[in-house]
This record gives structure tokens, sequence and C-alpha cells, in this order.
């Protein structure tokens, strides 16, 4: 904690500098361009060079260097974004408590989840969170990566991934089960499935960015037991739609397609694969209200659903 103190300690021994100075900090750390980072700032993006340089200059030391990915920030870059975060959300908070009217929980809560997820578990249960805190509004994100959760532009995200750097409230929030679905007409017009080495004679309906085009059998991914892959999507409702259609067969969660009579499994005991959701947020906002109250509303309603999740 003393080495990661020392650049804000080192400003009274500097000159003085504007303590908003930091909100454009942060956004260059998250967005790594000047233009992305003036963009969610609201201004010019030569006010977050000009801002940016300006505490450089106060603290006497530099905290970002460009590369050809954006900017990176440096080791004392690192430490000044663990103290900005740190005022970021307890600013969050102190706000909260001052605007709150009688205990009425408001604002905006941005969650990033899987596409599938989002559709299937989320979106029908959301309703529920409404009811509960009426001034609460969702924007539910489906982005097929975690950085705009890293960015701060979203606020809870769930994710395959356990995550294993950053300051986050993680939990394990189920393990969802995927197998190969086809269609019932499918299954009919094709030539039996009663081993893998049968795959040979159908098509395949992949993915485009997600863990599950990973899914392997005997240490080869699936994709490859099939004639060809002839559709990659990052939409479930493409998905579905393509099975539906026979257009092939595809890896789907459980809780997508065990409840559709028109979707039925193909080699169960083979194609049977596991995968764990975590549930994050940043440890920063764990007492912001609105956020809580979404985090715990997930929490919940996975809990009270889990064998029709499975």
């Amino acid at each position: 904690m003393r080495q990661q103190s020392r650049v804000i300690e080192s400003a009274s021994k500097q000159h003085y500098f504007h303590w908003d100075d930091l909100r454009y900090c942060l956004a260059l750390f998250r967005h790594k361009k000047l233009v992305s980072a003036g963009k969610s700032l609201k201004v010019d993006h030569t006010t977050v060079s000009r801002r940016v340089r300006e505490l450089e200059s106060a603290l006497n030391t530099k905290l970002f260097e460009k590369t050809d990915l954006g900017f990176e920030a440096t080791d004392s870059g690192k430490h000044l974004i663990f103290h900005a975060e740190s005022i970021e959300g307890s600013m969050i908070t102190l706000q909260e408590k001052i605007h709150g009217n009688n205990n009425v929980i408001k604002g905006l809560v941005r969650i990033n989840a899987p596409d599938s997820f989002a559709n299937y578990v989320l979106a029908p249960k959301l309703p529920a969170l409404n009811q509960q805190h009426t001034r609460i509004d969702v924007e539910l994100m489906t982005a097929h990566d975690d950085s705009a959760f890293a960015r701060r532009d979203a606020d809870i995200l769930i994710t395959q991934k356990k995550a294993t750097n950053g300051r986050y409230v993680a939990k394990r929030l189920l393990k969802v089960g995927l197998s190969l679905y086809g269609s019932c007409s499918y299954l009919q017009q094709h030539p039996a499935i009663k081993t893998m080495n049968d795959l040979v004679t159908h098509d395949y309906i992949g993915y485009v960015n997600s863990d599950v085009h990973l899914v392997k059998l005997d240490g080869k991914e699936v994709d490859n037991y099939f004639r060809k892959t002839s559709l990659r999507t990052c939409n479930i409702m493409a998905q579905i739609q393509a099975v539906k259609h026979n257009y092939g067969l595809s890896v789907l969660p459980h809780y997508v397609a065990k409840n559709d009579p028109d979707l039925i499994r193909a080699l169960p005991d083979e194609c049977q694969w596991n995968r764990d959701y975590w549930l994050l947020m940043h440890e920063d906002m764990r007492d912001v209200p609105r956020i809580r109250k979404a985090y715990d509303f997930i929490s919940d309603i996975v809990s009270k659903s889990d064998s029709h999740i499975h």
C-alpha cells in the first residue's frame, strides 16, 4: 500500500492538481484511445490529452505510454488508477446517498451477459426487478468479450471466464450444460447418428467469438468431426432459427433448447459439456445501491431457477 500511495502523496511535493483530472486518466486507461476517452466524457480528445499532461506535470511522472494498441498505463499510472477508482466509487456512493429520497433506489445499471443468457434467462426476469425498484433502469448488453466491463462501460458482467486480474466482486453463478442439438425434421431426413464418426455426413452450425466453439471431443474441436461448418453466428436467435430450418447441428445450452419440442439432442452421452458462468461487479461499486440490488437480483433468480436453467 505504501508503494501504491507514493504517486498521490508526491502531489503535495509538486504542483497542485485538480482532482477532476483523475476522470480523464480513468477514461484514457479504460478506452486506450484519446478520441474514445473524449467521447465517453463528452469532451474533445485534445482536452483529454491536455488534462492528462497537466496531471503528469503536477505529479512529475509519466502516467501513460503510447503503443500500437493505444495508451497503456505505466507503473506510476497503474498506482494512480488504483486510487482513482477508489475515489470514483466513493464519489458515486456519496452522490447516491445525498440524492437518495426516502431510500428510493434509482439510476442506470448496465449489464453485460452472453447472448443466450441475456435472451433466455435475464430478459424474461428483469420485469420483476422493475416491480421491486421502479426507478432502476437497465441496459442489457451482449458484447462478445469482456472489454466493455474492463472499460467501465458495464457495471455487472456475466462471463464464462473466472476473474484472475482486477478488483472485482466475483461469484460462481451456475454451471451451464451444453449438448449437440438438431431439429426433428433434420434428424429424420438425414443419416442416423449413432457414433461420432457418423457426424462426417452432417453440417455444423458454429459460433463467432464465443467459448462455445472451443468445445472438444477427444482433444479435437467438435466442428472437426463434421463434413463442414455451414454457418457461424454470434446471435443465439439466428443459431436457433438455423437449426430449426435444417441448416445443420449445433451445440446449444440446455436452458435454450431442452424445453423446445422441435430440438432433439444428438449423441447425448458423448456430446455433453459444461461451462461455469461467473457474476462480477467492480469492487469499488459494491456499495452503490442500484448496482448491489441488480447484482443480488441476478444471483437470486438463478438460485431460484437453477433446475430450469440447467
